[in-house]
């Protein structure tokens, strides 16, 4: 800013008698161009800076002041475009955060409220005091309010122990038969877990008290496998081709003469995390509602999705929702929720998942904040291990109090307990056993502030997940470090 700062402190400098009859040197040019405009001539300013960027085209200031003159005059199209260039131009931190505000400004005249909180975004990284990132941040709640169309982005790196929720126990008993070896893709696969996800959301109706949207999303997950993984995966891989090549070579010596012998098993391709990738695409309607009395919000909302699983097609599903906010005054607020889901895969009946949520968000206090979650699940299928009834209990916990500077903390803990109507499995053969399955979860957060691009922060998450099973073949363990990023407004 250094160069603007020069401009205005020679503006302020009156110019001799006759002054205006004498060739101007670029600085006196540029101080001049700022006088007019801030006194209120914006075509003068326009002039001035144009002469300017004929003789520099990348001149910051003259930029600066041809994008603010544009934009007094009601060419805010304009007005991004040279608001733009002078960002790109100057290399001082100030100028650049006034031309990115300026920018955004222009862009939300001009009716691109996507492009003018995008603006705001790159305008963060200089912003030169708190009072400046508060009008930031108060700025982009407003343009996010009223722009129809809303992006949102994820994306994650987490190492995990159990990437594929494969069982602990070494063991299985299938439907009691008899005790076999669990192959080693269903026990527990180590690896990086790479994710991304994407949302739209355009608003398609509102009124004073309501508003109708159309949402659509897209998540995946993929896997870096470790060494350990591979290699177990490649030798599995290697042993059922050697059987399939022995069954094929018996197959051969009983071929008679004239016979047309079956193709040959096909070598194993190199084993990927991508074989235990998944991703989901989803679109749906969601009805917003603000009664004049009662719940202070109702939301209404119905969703179809496909989910693939290897790259393969594994089900679709139609989700239907309902929830309601209320608020308790000084008890902090409370929300109720539903949501019914029909499933079609193939190889299993159809069936509705049901699930029902409260969720009470005690005030505030200067500790931090509690949220206590409580629900009732259930699946209604005549497949095993898929039909259960179950209850879920949480409490998440964020710390009012930055630590080590300004390292922000949440913690949380959940416990999901199912039964389910039928098994395929037992611990021992020639016995049954009724299952039942308590999942146990815990989690640290780590905000790191001091890191934040763009108004994004990074968060670490540090995650433990048990499941305990009275049918050993479901006993699960997974520990995991994460790490993504959240807007931090």
């Amino acid at each position: 800013m250094k160069a603007l700062v020069t401009a205005l402190a020679i503006a302020l400098t009156p110019l001799a008698a006759g002054a205006q009859d004498v060739a101007l040197s670029p600085a006196q040019l540029r101080a001049v161009a700022v006088q007019v405009l801030r006194e209120g001539d914006p075509m003068e300013a326009i002039r001035l800076s144009q002469l300017l960027l004929e003789r520099d085209p990348t001149d910051d200031v003259a930029l600066y002041v041809k994008a603010e003159a544009l934009l007094a005059i009601g060419r805010p199209d304009l007005a991004a475009r040279f608001g733009a260039a002078a960002f790109r131009s100057t290399e001082e931190d100030q100028l650049r955060y006034q031309a990115a505000r300026l920018t955004a400004k222009a862009e939300a005249e001009a009716g691109d409220f996507t492009w003018s909180q995008l603006w705001l975004r790159r305008a963060t990284p200089y912003v030169p005091s708190p009072e400046a990132r508060a009008g930031l941040e108060q700025d982009y709640r407003a343009l996010r309010a009223a722009n129809p169309l809303q992006l949102s982005f994820g994306f994650g790196v987490a190492p995990s122990s159990n990437i594929n929720n494969g069982s602990s126990s070494e063991t299985v008993v299938p439907y009691g038969l008899g005790l076999f070896d669990l192959n080693a893709d269903a026990q527990p696969l180590s690896g990086i877990e790479v994710s991304a996800n994407g949302s739209l959301y355009y608003r398609l109706r509102r009124t004073e008290r309501s508003q109708t949207s159309f949402e659509a999303g897209l998540s995946g997950r993929s896997y870096v496998l470790s060494d350990e993984t591979r290699n177990a995966l490649e030798e599995l891989a290697l042993e059922e081709y050697e059987d399939e090549l022995e069954k094929y070579e018996r197959v051969l010596q009983g071929l008679e003469e004239g016979d047309i012998p079956p193709p040959p098993p096909e070598r194993p391709d190199e084993t990927t995390g991508f074989d235990y990738s998944d991703a989901t695409l989803t679109f749906g309607l969601e009805h917003v509602v603000a009664p004049e009395s009662g719940p202070r919000r109702l939301s209404y909302g119905a969703e179809i999705g496909q989910v693939w699983y290897g790259g393969d097609p594994l089900r679709h599903f139609l989700r239907l929702s309902h929830d309601r906010t209320y608020d308790l005054g000084p008890d902090g607020s409370f929300l109720v929720s539903g949501l019914a889901e029909f499933q079609v895969e193939d190889g299993y009946d159809d069936s509705w998942t049901l699930t029902f949520r409260a969720r009470h968000a005690l005030p505030a206090t200067e500790m931090g904040a509690l949220v206590i979650t409580s629900g009732f699940g259930a699946a209604l299928t005549d497949d095993p291990d898929r039909g259960y009834q179950g209850l879920f209990l949480a409490a998440d916990y964020d710390f009012a109090q930055p630590v080590f500077g300004n390292v922000e903390l949440g913690l949380g803990a959940s416990l999901d307990a199912r039964v389910y109507e039928a098994t395929r499995y037992s611990n021992q053969p020639g016995t049954t056993v009724d299952r039942e399955d308590l999942r146990a979860r815990t989690y640290l957060d780590v905000d790191l502030p001091g890191f934040e691009v763009y108004g994004f922060v990074p968060r670490v998450t540090l995650e433990a997940a048990s499941t305990f099973s009275t049918v050993n073949f479901f006993d699960r363990e997974e520990y995991s470090i994460g790490l993504d990023f959240r807007s931090a407004f």
